[in-house]
């Protein structure tokens, strides 16, 4: 593994991880736009959690318990709100699901489409974020806070134009989402 990940980042010449400067590696991962991306994703989980709150409250309005528990009834969030093991929901969401039930899973379908805003995001602020000492607390900043719904709007504008395996095509994304069953029984 440590020669494939040497050899991916031009590091490979006769030498092993041990024998690489730590800055070369780091340059050469920073300059790697996937691993930058999932690194700011994995920094920002508790910012992630609020921009699902933002997804739903626009879509579906106030958040109160009738609101919520239609919610919960969701394909993807009741599969889990029924069995709150997240290793094995996500685990399982690769295995047995096909590319039409992952576009029904409400998780699944938000997290891409944060994921494409935080792409946008990054393309924009990059290097601040890499410039700050305090990488955590500078995208957990009520300033990069704001800039991620920005980029969430912006973002929902912009998917109606383009296609993507997690939405439907010629709507928004927010306008993509399921509707919440009108029953009284939830």
């Amino acid at each position: 593994l440590s020669y494939l990940f040497l050899q991916h980042f031009g590091l490979d010449k006769g030498s092993t991880l041990d024998d690489s400067p730590a800055e070369d590696i780091n340059k050469a991962l920073m300059a790697d736009e996937d691993y930058v991306l999932n690194q700011i994703l994995y920094n920002m989980k508790e910012v992630i959690v609020e921009l699902y709150a933002w997804i739903l409250i626009q879509a579906y309005g106030s958040l109160n318990s009738d609101t919520v528990s239609k919610i919960l009834q969701l394909p993807g969030i009741h599969n889990l709100y029924e069995s709150p093991d997240f290793r094995l929901f996500v685990n399982n969401l690769g295995e047995e699901d096909s590319p039409e039930n992952l576009e029904r899973n409400i998780l699944f379908t938000c997290f891409e489409f944060i994921k494409e805003a935080v792409r946008r995001w990054e393309s924009i602020h990059k290097q601040e974020y890499l410039a700050s000492q305090r990488r955590i607390r500078y995208l957990h900043s009520t300033d990069v806070v704001k800039q991620m719904k920005e980029s969430l709007s912006k973002t929902d504008e912009d998917t109606k134009r383009f296609g993507y395996s997690w939405k439907h095509p010629g709507i928004n994304f927010l306008h993509s989402l399921p509707e919440l069953s009108i029953n009284e029984d939830n």
